[in-house]
């Protein structure tokens, strides 16, 4: 039987975009690389990437779990640097 925790868990790296998108609105006052917003943008792709590769060796059919990895990271580049992209030039 699958439980919530376990629907929640391979979620998760679709569950980052959105806390990614509120540390670039967080991170927009101070526009620079050095200030701690700025991490959660950048050490949020390095989580997403492990996450998923934790699912990809746990779960089955793998090759669902390699093309949700390939769709979610492609979206998660788009956004992350659009997001650092808006907020540098504001």
């Amino acid at each position: 039987m699958e439980t919530f925790a376990h629907k929640v868990f391979r979620l998760g790296p679709v569950l980052i975009v959105p806390v990614m998108i509120a540390g670039s609105v967080a991170y927009s006052p101070w526009r620079h690389y050095d200030s701690w917003p700025a991490y959660v943008i950048l050490l949020g792709l390095p989580v997403a990437l492990i996450w998923h590769l934790v699912l990809i060796t746990m779960e089955r059919p793998r090759a669902g779990y390699v093309l949700y990895a390939a769709v979610n990271l492609l979206l998660y580049l788009f956004v992350g640097l659009r997001c650092l992209y808006v907020v540098a030039v504001e």
